[in-house]
């Protein structure tokens, strides 16, 4: 399997560089507060670094070939998506005000 480098660092560039969902998330958190804001960018950014360098090193190829490993990234990422979730409806429902629980 031959791979142009060139072109993968143009993709990767372009992806890194070209605002997403997470650009949103970053802008909405800082001006909420700043410390959130610096939090959430680099939540952001070290995410899409971990997955362009696993896709460097070749866990999309793995992924493609193998069911067996698809499946098991796919099921670790939807169980972090609930965690994610519960966490997220157990913070909000610990912030409500007593009024409103009523």
């Amino acid at each position: 399997m031959s791979v142009d480098l060139v072109g993968f660092l143009g993709v990767v560039l372009v992806a890194y560089v070209v605002p997403g969902p997470d650009f949103l998330v970053v802008v909405r958190s800082a001006t909420d507060h700043p410390a959130k804001g610096r939090a959430a960018a680099l939540g952001a950014q070290s995410g899409l670094c971990v997955h362009m360098l696993a896709a460097a090193i070749g866990l999309s190829v793995l992924a493609a070939r193998s069911p067996v490993i698809y499946d098991a990234i796919k099921l670790l990422g939807a169980a972090y998506l609930v965690c994610l979730g519960v966490r997220a409806v157990l913070a909000a429902r610990r912030s409500a005000p007593a009024a409103s629980r009523a």
